[in-house]
């Protein structure tokens, strides 16, 4: 495995796409500090960017790899088909980590005042959740090229399915958010003044059980449910913090016990899903044709 790995890093390092990738990460970084800076909160549509980054860097050198005959010659020489596997799961997770923290960087030393809204625990949270949530993203993208060889192929099917997933799990979210009951309202003539009702109605756009815990759980094991979770927090702890004129710094904003559970929580869907297509990748990548 020791061998798998060296020969992988000293693969990136002579690779060009592997500097770039790194380079725009970096830019990619700046630009989401200025924009914290400016509203307090990131874009999702940023930081699906990030995602995409690392996720071309992995497709094209797995992709280079199967083409060149490197994965083939690897299993002939004696290598075993679970440590070729891991050894590109390995390369995939240190380049998704290094994309992380070049991107995340900028973002905290450009808003140090603005990571003063969270305590501690709270911040440690957020930057290990939002680190998991890219991991598997690039266990994702990995599985999908070590079952899906062809490099051409391989890169289209992992873009779009990012980018379904996001515009999927957005429009869920939305669903999600729609009450069971919608409220009217009627003037009233002897006031002078509109008064409010509740409908009787279920609201056509309320989701009902079992199929709205089924969607939740969809929601926030996927990586691109979890991103507006996130940056909610984010934008709500900037929006409301209060800020202490005395000492000349900002209050740590009280996350509600939702908010609370939702940082406790993701991490664990995170590294689900990272286990889920780890083992269904191997599984299939062992009975994959390599010829």
């Amino acid at each position: 495995m020791s061998k798998l790995l060296r020969a992988g890093i000293r693969r990136h390092l002579h690779s060009m796409v592997f500097w770039i990738c790194l380079l725009v990460s970096l830019g990619l970084g700046v630009l989401n500090g200025f924009r914290f800076q400016e509203y307090g909160s990131l874009d999702e549509e940023r930081v699906i960017a990030g995602f995409l980054i690392f996720t071309v860097l992995i497709s094209i050198s797995i992709g280079k790899e199967f083409h060149e005959g490197g994965i083939r010659n690897k299993v002939i020489v004696g290598y075993s088909r679970a440590k070729v596997f891991f050894s590109e799961w390995l390369l995939a997770t240190l380049s998704t980590f290094l994309c992380f923290v070049l991107i995340t960087i900028p973002v905290v030393l450009m808003n140090l005042k603005h990571i003063e809204c969270f305590t501690a625990t709270n911040a440690t949270k957020i930057i290990v959740g939002m680190l998991l949530v890219n991991v598997s993203v690039s266990v994702i993208s990995c599985t999908i090229c070590m079952i899906f060889s062809h490099r051409v192929v391989a890169p289209i099917i992992c873009i779009l399915l990012i980018l379904c997933t996001f515009v999927l799990s957005n429009s869920i979210s939305g669903r999600l958010e729609a009450p069971k009951h919608e409220f009217y309202y009627e003037y009233n003539q002897e006031t002078g003044e509109m008064d409010e009702f509740i409908s009787k109605d279920i609201n056509p756009r309320y989701i009902d059980e079992p199929l709205r815990t089924a969607l939740d759980i969809f929601t926030n094991a996927v990586p691109e449910g979890q991103i507006k979770e996130y940056m909610d927090i984010l934008y709500e702890a900037n929006g409301y913090s209060e800020y202490d004129y005395d000492n000349e710094r900002w209050i740590p904003y009280n996350l509600t016990d939702e908010q609370i559970g939702v940082l406790n929580a993701h991490p664990y869907y995170s590294l689900g899903t990272i286990f889920i297509f780890s083992f269904v990748g191997l599984f299939v990548f062992k009975k994959k044709n390599l010829n």
